[in-house]
């Protein structure tokens, strides 16, 4: 009889283990990632913290943001997980991981009511790369896919600066080459 409690105890564990059953549970990691993102915020927002302690901070919240991504990829805290380490990437001047973490939210989420906000958000990270052009193309989806998002003119409004920042960029160009081409007409 103990042989056979035994054998169904080995085969109970290797059933779990080629389950994965080594996972964390989701609830582990959701409050680990709250912990993280919480201590994370505070030390943003104290401002006395020292870079190398945020860079830790930072990246023990993507670990955790990958582990939800590969383990618990139903999980209803994604969207809230996608997002904050978008926003801690894009603290951090990390913008292409900011980028990419608010792209997955798009991809995975576009009818949820925040869509139009963390468009806006992946826009801006495009901003800052800098790639007005594509900046510039996903302010015009917020516009069009959430018209009647508060963000939509937001999104018209940041399209005029951006192509007058841009014009203005071209006409800067422009004078610069003017003076440098009077400069060596000079010598």
């Amino acid at each position: 009889m103990n042989t056979m409690k035994y054998f169904l105890a080995l085969t109970i564990a290797v059933t779990l283990a080629a389950c994965g059953a080594n996972k964390r549970v989701e609830t582990d990691v959701m409050n680990d990632y709250k912990a993280k993102k919480f201590v994370f915020d505070t030390d943003w927002d104290g401002g006395k913290v020292e870079p190398e302690k945020l860079k830790l901070e930072s990246d023990s919240i993507f670990m955790i943001a990958e582990e939800v991504l590969n383990d618990h990829a139903e999980s209803k805290n994604l969207p809230e997980i996608l997002v904050g380490a978008g926003d801690v990437a894009s603290k951090m001047q990390q913008y292409q991981k900011a980028a990419d973490y608010y792209a997955k939210f798009m991809e995975k989420f576009p009818k949820r009511e925040d869509a139009s906000y963390v468009l806006w958000l992946l826009a801006y990270q495009y901003e800052m790369l800098p790639d007005v052009n594509k900046s510039i193309e996903l302010l015009q989806r917020v516009r069009k896919e959430y018209p009647e998002s508060p963000w939509a003119d937001m999104a018209k409004t940041k399209i005029l600066d951006l192509k007058a920042a841009m014009e203005n960029q071209v006409g800067a160009d422009a004078a610069k080459a003017s003076l440098d081409s009077m400069d060596a007409n000079n010598k």
